[in-house]
């Protein structure tokens, strides 16, 4: 269903490369779960980023922005973030002098390649040269080499140390906050009048675990500890949810996206983690690729996620931005790991999501954007239930946020929030990790870009049977 997106962007988007080692759409094997992710583990190695001195072995498919004005705009903010994350400091002031000498030394070591060529084609070139000459030239061209081979060393150097830094720090900027702000709560009328309606006592209400149990709406599989088939009412209900988000999307000049269930250690790497210790699913080692401890894994994601929507646009070149902004949706599976001890409907290994993207041009469109989605989000998901929306401190967000609007609904019986929905600003971080620019006049542009899920169709189930359980019971 991609052609739709591949239809409006039509030659006005490039692909520098096939994405084959971004994403694969054809694998038939188990996938495992890795342990937890660690926020405070630096990369020794890393996927996105190739050193030089391992590109001999190694291809280097992107090169992710390195340019220390990137640090330094933000960097007391940053030490404020990594406090929060982290314990002890990292020493910002010294890694934004060692990208700055990371950039010197590139510019020495091309200077030193071109006067080395220019060296040996006039010694090629020119036969009427003096023996004296000549003998300086070779000389001079041995010193070059040497000089290369320090430059190299040292750069090499630090790219195993700051620039591994560099790339895993977290993003932020003026809308990150440090504490989680409760921003709404929005009752839904629907569900109000629902009540009004029910004649229940309210000590005979059932949590949706109870419900569960009582009328049998589903079955837990003795295949997988999460694995979950839905029943008649509950299935109906899945379907419906998302057929109704669907044509509310489509409504809203949402364009729908078909994206693949798997993306590769870059992938993962590059939109929101760490590929060697996440806590996504991965597959074993086979033709096409490998474990995951040798960076090119594999893992299941689930089309309608984050790491399968943006890794589609990784080293794209949108020749003409007019046509941003692109709001885009994708419905189908997510996948994460679980622990083996949780066995609920609310933590499960798959779930059926609504998944969406936005691109735009510039952060003031991005901020633009915002309170749209909000609006998008919140009338939703009020069909539903109670909405409460919580702006998340920077200790619970992910490496690629910038900030997180959660969007949660009330189980009423069971007394508590759970999360079905989300925004995330990522600004322009994904469009230098990933290298995916606009195209204005001579130059390359960043892009902006908001991601999350518009609904978690699979934890919203417990919300519409504790809602409208008497329904519920009577289908």
């Amino acid at each position: 269903m991609y052609n739709l997106i591949i239809k409006k962007c039509g030659s006005q988007v490039t692909g520098l490369r096939t994405l084959k080692q971004l994403w694969y759409t054809g694998v038939r094997f188990t996938a495992s779960a890795t342990e937890s992710h660690k926020e405070d583990v630096v990369l020794k190695t890393s996927a996105l980023f190739i050193s030089g001195k391992a590109t001999s072995t190694q291809y280097k498919l992107l090169s992710p922005d390195l340019f220390p004005e990137i640090l330094g705009q933000r960097k007391e903010l940053l030490r404020k973030v990594l406090n929060l994350k982290m314990k002890g400091e990292m020493d910002l002031d010294k890694l934004e002098q060692d990208l700055l000498h990371y950039q010197q030394l590139k510019i020495k070591l091309d200077t030193c390649r071109k006067e080395r060529k220019s060296l040996q084609e006039e010694l090629k070139s020119n036969k009427n040269l003096e023996e004296q000459q000549r003998e300086r030239i070779k000389l001079r061209i041995q010193e070059l080499k040497d000089e290369i081979e320090a430059t190299n060393s040292n750069i090499w150097s630090l790219e195993d140390s700051a620039i591994l830094e560099f790339i895993n720090l977290p993003n932020c900027g003026k809308l990150t906050v440090f504490e989680d702000e409760i921003i709404s709560t929005v009752e839904s009328e629907k569900i109000r009048q629902t009540k009004d309606d029910i004649q229940t006592k309210e000590d005979d209400l059932l949590t949706y675990n109870q419900l569960i149990s009582r009328y049998k709406l589903l079955e837990y599989s003795n295949n997988s500890h999460t694995a979950v088939y839905l029943y008649s009412h509950l299935a109906k209900t899945e379907l419906s949810i998302s057929m109704k988000v669907q044509n509310r999307l489509i409504q809203e000049n949402f364009e729908q996206f078909s994206n693949p269930d798997f993306v590769t250690s870059i992938g993962v790497e590059g939109v929101d983690g760490d590929s060697l210790e996440s806590n996504l699913l991965h597959l074993s080692a086979a033709q096409d690729f490998q474990d995951k401890e040798s960076l090119n894994g594999m893992f299941l994601v689930g089309g309608a996620s984050k790491f399968a929507f943006i890794s589609y646009f990784a080293r794209h070149i949108f020749l003409n931005p007019n046509i941003l902004p692109l709001n885009l949706f994708s419905i189908g599976r997510q996948y994460k790991a679980v622990p083996e001890e949780s066995i609920d409907l609310l933590h499960t290994q798959q779930s059926t999501v609504v998944n969406f993207m936005t691109l735009t041009k510039s952060r003031e469109h991005m901020e633009e954007n915002l309170p749209k989605l909000m609006d998008l989000l919140t009338q939703i998901l009020s069909e539903f239930g109670t909405v409460r929306i919580i702006k998340k401190g920077a200790q619970s967000l992910e490496r690629s946020e910038e900030c997180r609007y959660s969007f949660q609904l009330l189980l009423p019986v069971s007394n508590k929030y759970i999360e079905v929905g989300h925004i995330s600003v990522e600004n322009d971080y994904y469009s230098r990790r990933l290298m995916f620019k606009q195209k204005q006049d001579d130059s390359y542009r960043n892009m902006y870009t908001m991601s999350g899920n518009i609904i978690n169709i699979t934890r919203t189930l417990p919300v519409v049977l504790e809602n409208q359980q008497n329904s519920c019971i009577s289908n």
